[in-house]
């Protein structure tokens, strides 16, 4: 059997597992792992990603802006567009919630 054919046979036993719910779930842990050894499996054989200076840029401009805040009222982490400007960490639910109080 090829190497094409038994992935394929694999993948598919995968999907099954995920569509009846006994496919594994990873923890953030977990896939921070598998991530890693990606990312230096990629890096020894030369097939990983080579970022352009553009791209690099792009990476950097996201993660100094964070897409999400803790509220201090709630202690959830929302998403930034629910950040209430006029009240400094508070998300408008919390912030709506107050009024009614």
């Amino acid at each position: 059997m090829t190497p094409e054919r038994r992935r394929e046979i694999a993948s598919m036993g995968g999907k099954a597992a995920q569509a009846n719910g006994k496919g594994h779930r990873f923890t953030s842990e977990q896939a921070r792992e598998a991530g890693r050894k990606g990312g230096k499996a990629g890096h020894r054989k030369g097939t990983a990603h080579q970022f352009t200076s553009e791209e690099a840029k792009e990476a950097q401009r996201k993660r100094s802006q964070p897409d999400t805040f803790r509220c201090r009222y709630c202690g959830l982490n929302q998403p930034i567009e629910l950040k209430d400007n006029d009240m400094d960490d508070l998300c408008i639910p919390c912030v709506n919630e107050m009024d009614r109080i």
